[in-house]
């Protein structure tokens, strides 16, 4: 964070106070703890560990995607939050179609409006 510089109107920075220096007396920030008497570089740092820890965790690069579609052999499975997402809801919504098919097929043979499929080896 750059100094802060009590007469701005100078090029001279001789009464220069750091980050370290100046507390946080802003809004209070949801995803820290109180911060009462932090410095601004405190509540920097902890913000940037809250980002990196995010980033972490939706990192999808470990996912094993094979069971939801084969991609092509020069594809490489998504990554993100959004396609991965939109993947699984993609899948669901084939299965929910297939569901509903069977159910109707299921609902034809059982009150007789469906076709029959002949038994070879009863």
């Amino acid at each position: 964070m750059q100094p802060l510089i009590p007469n701005s109107t100078s090029n001279n920075c001789g009464d220069v106070t750091g980050s370290n220096c100046v507390p946080y007396n802003g809004t209070p920030i949801p995803c820290l703890p109180n911060c009462t008497g932090w410095s601004v570089s405190d509540v920097l740092y902890n913000l940037g560990q809250e980002s990196c820890y995010i980033q972490s965790m939706l990192n999808m690069s470990g996912l094993d995607l094979s069971c939801f579609y084969t991609p092509c052999p020069s594809c490489q499975n998504p990554t993100q939050l959004i396609p991965v997402l939109q993947l699984m809801i993609n899948y669901m919504c084939s299965l929910q179609t297939q569901i509903t098919s069977l159910q109707t097929q299921v609902n034809n043979l059982t009150s007789g409006t469906g076709s029959t499929v002949p038994c070879t080896n009863c």
